[in-house]
């Protein structure tokens, strides 16, 4: 019978291990370790399949929680185009120049953040609780562009949703990437991006109810009521 040594040879493994007989006490959890990753480099075909099966299930059913989070992440990017139409570039002043200044500086703050939050998240132990935070801080600051009163503000939350939100998608993808194989991947993505579509095809509809019914609402704009309702 091969002892612990041989073992860590035939798998690669530099470091030298003690045979199993004569294993030092501070050893003992490292073999449980290798024992276990033997079983699984041991286990039935068919087993294995089952295994494996249960695993993808379970990663779906929370990573499927990426395209909820994507589709009201679209929500709050198009929710100024829908709040044009009921006021919003009069109320603030803004002339077509300004008011496409606020559309595009929002990608200036997401290309920026991009490639920073990507080496941030990938250092750190929980990655789950940073995608977390950035969807608080993005729908807080969504809120706020409900409360600006001229360019200037707007053009400054715009900027921050965008810095705050490029946290989200490359983030998401780097996570699939680390759970799925390249032939798992490619569905996962897909699916992954439906949530855009989702969002266009249904922010329409959103803002079209919060216009046309609660215009002057405690005095304020529909289109205000747009940015903090949805």
């Amino acid at each position: 019978m091969a002892d612990a040594g041989e073992i860590w040879k035939v798998d690669g493994a530099e470091k030298a291990v003690t045979s199993v007989d004569g294993e030092q006490p501070g050893t003992q959890q490292s073999h449980e370790e290798n024992t276990s990753n033997l079983n699984i480099g041991h286990m039935d075909p068919e087993h294995r399949r089952r295994v494996e099966k249960t695993l993808k299930r379970k990663l779906d059913a929370r990573c499927g929680l990426f395209v909820l989070i994507y589709i009201m992440n679209y929500l709050d990017r198009n929710n100024i185009a829908s709040a044009r139409l009921k006021g919003l570039q009069d109320d603030l002043n803004l002339n077509d120049t300004e008011y496409a200044t606020c559309l595009s500086i929002l990608y200036v703050g997401y290309i920026l953040m991009q490639v920073p939050s990507n080496m941030f998240i990938n250092r750190i132990e929980r990655p789950s609780l940073y995608i977390a935070c950035a969807m608080i801080l993005w729908g807080l600051i969504s809120t706020l562009s409900g409360c600006a009163t001229n360019f200037a503000g707007m053009v400054t939350i715009r900027f921050f949703l965008g810095f705050v939100e490029a946290a989200f998608l490359p983030g998401a993808l780097m996570i699939l990437s680390k759970w799925y194989t390249r032939r798992e991947l490619t569905e996962r993505n897909a699916i992954l991006f439906c949530g855009n579509l989702i969002s266009n095809a249904f922010s329409a509809l959103v803002g079209a109810g919060v216009l046309s019914n609660m215009q002057g609402v405690l005095g304020h704009a529909a289109w205000r009521w747009l940015f903090w309702s949805t």
